[in-house]
Parts: C-alpha cells; structure tokens; sequence
C-alpha cells in the first residue's frame, strides 16, 4: 500500500513536471514569433530543441511501457515523430556558416 501511494506520488509529480514543460515550449513558440535580437532567438531555438528531445524520450518511454500495442495509435506516433523533425530542421536553419 505504502509503496503505491509513493510511486502515485513519482506518477503526479513526473505529469506536473511535463505539463510545465509543455507551458515552457508554448511560451518559447510564443517567443519566437516575437521581434527579438537572433542571439535571443537562437537561445530560444535552442531551448526548444533540448525540450524537443525531452518530449521525444517521455513519448519513447510511453510508447515501449504501454500495456499493448493500441496504447498508443499510429496516428499519433507518426505526429510526435513528424513534429520533433519539423521543429529540429528550424533550428538547424538558424546558424549561420
């Protein structure tokens, strides 16, 4: 009983922590469509890469622990993959040479 109640504890915490997250990456978007300095905006972008690959390895870990194979459609596996691609060529766009 003890030992549930602290992994339902770890669970919450660990859905908090990737809400505020998401709320970072809202913001940082949010940034981004702002008239900033391109050192401010490369700094964002680069936030926003190191959430990306935050959210990639929290739905990795999603996907591989879910109970079956339909705990997460294809529909949504290809959108996370197709999303993470999307934002992480902007961001290589974004240096100069």
């Amino acid at each position: 009983m003890e030992n549930q109640r602290s992994r339902e504890l770890r669970t919450s915490s660990y859905e908090l922590f990737i809400g505020a997250l998401s709320v970072l990456s809202i913001i940082n978007l949010v940034l981004l469509l702002l008239p900033i300095s391109a050192q401010v905006k490369q700094l964002v972008l680069i936030v926003d890469v190191a959430l990306t690959a935050i959210f990639l390895i929290d739905f990795t870990v999603r996907f591989v622990s879910a109970p079956s194979s339909r705990g997460i459609s294809s529909e949504a596996a290809a959108g996370s993959i197709s999303s993470v691609v999307s934002r992480c060529s902007g961001f290589f766009d974004s240096f100069e040479y």
